[in-house]
């Protein structure tokens, strides 16, 4: 039986999940909360992590170290940006990378990129075909809430102008980071609650709520998809 590892930065991007499920058993490991349940024919692990890179790579090795899982998926909330997402779309990750890493000066690594590691960490090609209905794009990873357009702009200008940059958010490329060094397939689903340029904070305050069920809904739907083609 397949094991899919669910992931997330806060409480309300995985409630509506644990709403759906039944018979669920969690335990406590490292300060992680894990629940583990059945979902048809496949087992569950579900997690949060809590908000940045950091708190992403210490669930992920937690993750790794204590349940042999098959995939992994980031369910969560992004910002949007302007042209090319808009408020309430779903993306799923293409590609993803850093956006505020930066050894460049020191080695031959592009801006963004960790030594020893890719300079973009794509997402899996089977998870990915199951994106059905959402934006298919990539998502650019720092540890700042982005509010500026004008910067994040620049910032893709200079660095990242060769890939598609639909969303900000502030841990899928350390998920995708530790789950291409655990060789474990992963993708990241995101629901956009504020397009930066456009949308305030108190708009990001207000939409956050509803945003994480929407992303938590299209997951629904998309674990659904992905167990049919795990018989």
């Amino acid at each position: 039986m397949k094991t899919i590892g669910i992931v997330s930065a806060m409480d309300d991007e995985i409630t509506f999940l644990l709403e759906k499920l039944d018979n669920i058993v969690s335990e406590k490991i490292n300060n992680f909360k894990f629940y583990k349940a059945k979902f048809e024919n496949v087992d569950l692990v579900i997690a949060k992590s809590g908000i940045g890179k950091t708190a992403a790579g210490m669930l992920l090795a937690t993750l790794n170290n204590n349940y042999k899982v098959d995939y992994i998926i980031n369910t969560g909330i992004c910002g949007g940006r302007y042209k090319k997402s808009h408020l309430g779309d779903v993306i799923v990750m293409d590609r993803c990378m850093y956006g505020d890493f930066d050894i460049s000066q020191i080695s031959n690594c592009k801006y963004g990129q960790v030594s020893g590691r890719p300079e973009a960490f794509g997402s899996d090609e089977f998870l990915k075909k199951l994106g059905e209905g959402a934006i298919i794009g990539d998502l650019l990873t720092t540890d700042k809430f982005v509010t500026s357009y004008e910067q994040t702009e620049q910032l893709i200008n200079d660095h990242f102008s060769e890939y598609n940059i639909c969303g900000y958010d502030m841990e899928s490329a350390a998920f995708a980071h530790a789950c291409e060094f655990f060789k474990i397939p992963f993708i990241a689903i995101r629901a956009t609650s504020d397009v930066v340029g456009i949308s305030s904070t108190d708009d990001y305050n207000n939409n956050e709520v509803d945003l994480c069920k929407v992303s938590s809904e299209y997951l629904f739907n998309y674990l659904q998809r992905l167990v049919e083609n795990v018989k």
